[in-house]
């Protein structure tokens, strides 16, 4: 679960940062630790938020392709 908040953490720098390839990589990266321990964001749903804004303010700038690449990127 640690390496799993790191990385979500990580994608939503790289957000705030405007770096949108690596923000979308990152979130693909936090998606797939999710998956594998069941439940997005453990412990504090009320950030979902900040995933939130991240993820739609990253699909926004790489459009919707770019962003599907980069996010399969780190699955």
């Amino acid at each position: 679960m640690n390496a799993a908040w790191c990385v979500e953490l990580l994608a939503w720098t790289a957000a705030a940062q405007r770096d949108w390839k690596h923000a979308a990589v990152m979130l693909g990266a936090a998606a797939m630790y999710w998956q594998k321990i069941g439940r997005p964001l453990t412990g504090l749903s009320t950030l979902s938020r900040y995933r939130d804004n991240a993820n739609q303010d990253t699909r926004n700038d790489l459009g919707e392709s770019a962003f599907g690449r980069e996010f399969t990127e780190a699955l």
